[in-house]
């Protein structure tokens, strides 16, 4: 995609969805909106919202660039499964406004590593994350892999600290059972 504008017309679902394990995807300059609602407490299910979702085991060459991930009440970007170089490369996009669904069981990031996955071959470069709410502007979720990761050139911040705030960390490898695995994890040059 280049250019262009996506957005949910109701609450629930993942605005952009690449299928399982495709490989070779590039999207440029595209507008990625969710409602913004906050959903429902307790959740039905069906009002979570991700802004994009890549879902995978061994994907490679994912480049996202220029984009612009705004107004979902869950994950801006659900990342699993890369393994290459690059396995994704994400830079100059903006994350905004992600997080906040009504039932707080359903914490949101404004980008996570889903959850038993592998990882290898990640840049995330030049990109803004603003007003995020949840557990973390880039979250490594439990049971993942994670080797040659790179987090640098980044800008992380909150228009409003009582709003908008990460907890436990801005980027974060969770804690506990089951256990992140990282390998080469250089975080560097970012702007907290």
């Amino acid at each position: 995609g280049y250019g262009i504008k996506v957005s949910l017309q109701s609450g629930g679902g993942n605005v952009v969805y690449f299928d399982f394990n495709k490989d070779h995807i590039h999207l440029f300059r595209t507008e990625v909106q969710a409602t913004g609602l906050a959903g429902s407490n307790p959740t039905s299910g069906t009002d979570i919202e991700n802004g994009l979702y890549m879902n995978g085991t061994d994907r490679t060459d994912i480049h996202i660039a220029y984009c612009w991930i705004h107004s979902v009440n869950r994950d801006g970007v659900v990342a699993i499964g890369f393994n290459g170089s690059p396995g994704l490369l994400f830079e100059h996009n903006r994350v905004e406004r992600s997080g906040g669904h009504a039932d707080q069981s359903v914490h949101g990031q404004g980008m996570d590593f889903g959850t038993n996955s592998a990882n290898a071959g990640v840049t995330i470069r030049y990109s803004k994350f603003v007003d995020i709410l949840g557990s973390a502007n880039i979250a490594f979720l439990g049971g993942t892999t994670n080797t040659d990761i790179k987090i640098y050139g980044n800008i992380f911040w909150s228009t409003d600290r009582a709003a908008y705030n990460s907890s436990p960390g801005v980027i974060w490898t969770r804690s506990g059972t089951p256990n992140v695995t990282v390998n080469g994890f250089y975080v560097y040059n970012n702007t907290f």
